[in-house]
């Protein structure tokens, strides 16, 4: 039966987003503690734009802290995939509540693609604001990984919206017979 073969798969996916999170969530803590960026390392990640190596530090905590909104949202949405696939391993495949995280996971996706598209520029006139006039920058950029999650954030929401209507009709299904 295929639903006993989601809940096999849905079991090992769901420890996996978990380990995921948390990978995610702690590497960036230690990462930060540990070698908490500097004009130098802030210049190798930001090569299109010259970053002055006396950066007040408060700029530099501004850059991160936009760029953790990125970083919030994409747990956010391995949180949805997490409890999606809590509902398989229940069984719960063809239901509702199973479309919403589809749909949330596609509208996270879609939070993460917009917000690197608008955070690239930001994070550019944050780390070149403290620049002499004439050498401040916006760099404005579009990349594979953005288009990928914008058509993947499109693609979970139209099986979340089919998900929805076939919960539907089967929920309508099993109440007529």
């Amino acid at each position: 039966m295929q639903v006993d073969r989601v809940r096999r798969l849905a079991g090992p996916l769901y420890i996996a987003t978990i380990v995921v999170m948390a990978f995610v969530v702690i590497g960036t803590i230690a990462g930060l503690i540990l070698t908490f960026p500097t004009a130098e390392t802030l210049q190798q990640k930001f090569p299109a734009f010259a970053v002055t190596p006396d950066i007040p530090y408060h700029l530099i905590w501004l850059s991160m802290l936009a760029g953790l909104l990125s970083l919030a949202v994409w747990v956010w949405t391995l949180d949805q995939m997490r409890r999606l696939f809590g509902c398989y391993k229940k069984g719960a495949v063809l239901t509702d509540q199973s479309a919403g995280f589809i749909q949330r996971i596609g509208v996270g996706f879609m939070g993460v693609a917009l917000i690197e598209m608008i955070l690239i520029p930001v994070q550019s006139v944050i780390l070149t604001w403290a620049n002499p006039a004439g050498e401040r920058a916006i760099s404005v950029g579009l990349n594979s990984d953005m288009l990928g999650f914008l058509i993947a954030a499109g693609l979970m929401t139209v099986i979340g919206w089919a998900m929805r209507e076939a919960a539907s009709a089967a929920a309508e299904n099993k109440a007529f017979v």
